[in-house]
């Protein structure tokens, strides 16, 4: 991957007369701004190639900035810090981060996002940055009615001041998609495949029953409710996957014992709903494999990873899912999806182009805020909490993915015009609270490769109707 050397004497001063790299020879005073990261680059949650799209990003946007007069010197530096998949590091990481001038922080998972934004509310010293997350999916986030436990998190959650953005749809979404399509299986289209009366589902999930009663109860609306048995075969997320009986685990689905619900009787599951942290679907999807079940199995978003390909192998092939779509089906996406094969050797999965667009929203509402000002390095997180609202303009020149998009939009935001960024997971428009909408794809393992199978059309349409090809 290409890296960025910027000259230790520039940073040490105001500014330095240089070319300003747009090939036109002008002397121009460079300032440059810190733009912090914390992402997962070990634990639970890492993800190489999330990281790589986000550093990706990045580094076409340096390059448009440098390409360019209008950037008027201003060049960006990141400063990435690994939050370990564990809340207990964030809070240092972002107050370092803080302390480095950083007028904007971008995260990749939920609990990270709520930490640092709950440093935003702090009563005698609130931190005053917005977050841009690009893989926050819990359902409580921008939630002003969440009441987390503990109830210091709740303002972190609820968002009150509109501090929190993020660029990918919550798992709540995703689920109702998994069952509207689990329901319509079968020969009569309530999703009893084996015709017995009653639609059993196993769910794998943490026992701590969050995602279960949140994110999957209130998600399930089957057309006949009354032939549909759920139970809960739980999992504790922090456990380390090596001593988890993974076998036993799944062989629970076909016991004759609901896990919900003794004394319910039980028929042989119609589907298998594999609904935790990567680390632990592997172990999941690796049992359910050697065992040799043919019930499906449907995965969730998390489960479709590049790196979870390359650790089972042969294994994941069959494997079913539910995710955001993994890239446009337009200039936005092909521009990414082509410039992330060349730079990773791998196609884009998961949430690799959210994370990526969620560097650009950052970068684009940097820019915005900082070239109203004299003097650009003097950008504050207040600053950019106003213009990342301002950067999807319907009525703006229409910008994509890529170093010559990114170009482009500098020079329309130098020139006052108002721009729309169109990305590369969708349209990025955030509403009131901050969220954005987009569509949710079907996807299925098919030689080696996550092929979308279905897609439902939630950018336009809240109820998600069936995409037509």
């Amino acid at each position: 991957m290409r890296k960025y050397i910027i000259l230790g004497t520039c940073l040490a001063i105001s500014g330095c007369a240089s070319d300003d790299g747009s090939g036109s020879g002008d002397s121009t005073k460079q300032s440059t701004v810190v733009i912090g990261a914390i992402l997962p680059d070990t634990g639970l949650n890492a993800n190489p190639y999330m990281l790589q799209a986000a550093e990706m990003a990045f580094e076409q946007f340096n390059e448009a900035l440098a390409g360019t007069s209008a950037s008027r010197g201003l060049r960006f530096k990141l400063e990435k810090r690994d939050d370990q998949s564990e809340a207990t590091t964030v809070k240092p990481l972002a107050t370092e981060l803080l302390g480095l001038g950083s007028p904007v922080l971008v995260t990749a998972t939920s609990v990270t996002s709520m930490t640092v934004n709950n440093m935003n509310y702090v009563a005698d010293s609130p931190a005053k940055v917005p977050v841009v997350c690009g893989s926050c999916t819990n359902m409580n986030l921008n939630n002003p009615d969440a009441a987390p436990t503990p109830a210091t998190d709740a303002p972190g959650y609820q968002d009150l001041d509109n501090w929190l953005r993020r660029t990918t749809i919550t798992a709540s979404r995703h689920a109702e998609t998994m069952f509207r399509d689990m329901f319509s299986r079968g020969s009569e289209g309530d999703g009893d495949l084996d015709g017995d009366g009653t639609v059993n589902v196993s769910i794998i999930a943490g026992d701590d029953r969050v995602a279960y009663t949140g994110e999957l109860r209130s998600a399930q609306h089957p057309p006949n409710p009354d032939i549909v048995d759920y139970e809960l075969l739980g999992v504790n997320p922090n456990t380390d996957p090596n001593t988890i009986d993974f076998a036993g685990l799944v062989a629970g689905a076909f016991d004759r014992v609901n896990a919900d619900d003794p004394s319910k009787p039980k028929g042989p599951p119609d589907f298998i709903v594999n609904w935790v942290l990567p680390t632990l679907a592997v172990g999941v999807a690796k049992a359910y494999k050697q065992a040799g079940y043919t019930v499906p199995m449907l995965n969730s978003s998390s489960f479709r990873r590049a790196a979870i390909l390359q650790t089972l192998g042969t294994m994941a092939e069959g494997q079913e899912g539910v995710s955001n779509l993994c890239w446009t089906a337009d200039a936005s996406g092909d521009n990414f999806a082509k410039a992330f094969a060349e730079e990773t050797g791998a196609d884009p999965a998961g949430y690799d182009s959210s994370v990526y667009d969620s560097m650009v929203v950052a970068l684009l509402g940097t820019v915005k805020a900082a070239l109203a000002l004299d003097d650009p390095s003097k950008v504050t997180g207040p600053d950019v909490n106003v213009t990342l609202d301002q950067i999807n303009d319907p009525a703006g020149t229409v910008v994509r993915t890529g170093t010559e998009e990114f170009k482009r939009a500098i020079e329309a935001i130098a020139a006052g015009k108002a721009i729309n960024y169109e990305g590369a997971s969708g349209p990025c428009d955030f509403d009131s609270v901050g969220n954005v909408k987009g569509d949710i794809a079907v996807y299925k393992v098919q030689n080696g490769k996550f092929v979308e199978l279905r897609t439902y059309a939630c950018t336009k349409d809240d109820a998600c109707p069936l995409a037509t090809k």
